[in-house]
């Protein structure tokens, strides 16, 4: 017989390609020029887009490149009751200041709010992303447990 706790074990490395899944999806989400509501960022004011060269419609906040290559995974960690977390942003540096403040607003620098999570909604892809994977780790677990392959659709 199976046992419940067997089905539902992370190790550190599923953990860890979760994680690095959901990095990949939020970036994705955010180059689509959309925050965690699936509403199109706000556009560059026009002198911003005018001094940048750019469209005001083509918000992605990857202007450089520089803030959103800083975006990755920074811990994960399983713990002995299965408990399992991932800690995925930018640390405190010059782009993760950036970051917050795109995620916050900052009206009196002229900055509109680009949130790219907000009270632990992360976008409907990024979710759905992460529901895929734990479904794909108990798929893996249960084939590794029964010796057949199992295929866990959501």
């Amino acid at each position: 017989m199976f046992k419940l706790q067997d089905i539902l074990k992370f190790t550190e490395p599923d953990v860890k390609k979760m994680a690095d899944n959901t990095v990949r999806r939020t970036k994705q989400q955010i180059a689509s020029g959309k925050d965690f509501s699936n509403k199109s960022f706000e556009k560059y004011s026009r002198q911003y887009a005018k001094r940048k060269g750019v469209s005001r419609d083509s918000v992605n906040l990857k202007l450089t490149g520089k803030m959103l290559n800083a975006f990755d995974v920074q811990r994960t960690k399983v713990k002995k009751n299965q408990e399992i977390q991932f800690l995925y942003g930018i640390k405190k540096n010059k782009q993760g200041t950036k970051m917050m403040q795109h995620n916050t607003g900052v009206p009196e620098k002229g900055l509109p709010k680009r949130s790219i999570a907000e009270n632990q909604e992360l976008g409907d892809k990024v979710e759905e992303g992460i529901v895929k994977d734990f479904a794909n780790i108990i798929g893996k677990n249960l084939s590794r447990m029964s010796k057949t392959h199992v295929k866990v659709n959501i």
